[in-house]
């Protein structure tokens, strides 16, 4: 909603961005390095409470959800509408979230 703090040149969201989403998208799931950051973005916090965290998420999902203006580009895939973006989050959770192992 806000933007990425270092886009990807306009070449790279046209070609190699456009084609790996295009990818995961026709996967139904995305992979990727779960510990390489959003270029630009401020260091996220390795301790954070798990509740904190989960209400960020939350509040980001809800905020998201009643957003009605234009969306900006995605730093890599670049120009997604709001049901491509919904896909890209959700593979992207996904892909995230597979990195906690269940307890039992």
């Amino acid at each position: 909603m806000k933007g990425f703090p270092e886009p990807k040149s306009e070449l790279f969201q046209r070609t190699v961005g456009s084609a790996a989403f295009g990818v995961f998208s026709w996967r139904g799931r995305m992979t990727h390095d779960l510990a390489e950051p959003i270029p630009g973005a401020p260091a996220l916090e390795v301790k954070t409470e798990s509740t904190h965290a989960l209400e960020r998420l939350r509040a980001s999902i809800f905020n998201f959800r009643r957003w009605s203006e234009p969306l900006k580009p995605h730093f890599a895939y670049g120009v997604l509408d709001k049901k491509e973006y919904e896909l890209a989050h959700a593979m992207h959770l996904a892909n995230h979230f597979s990195a906690f192992s269940a307890k039992t």
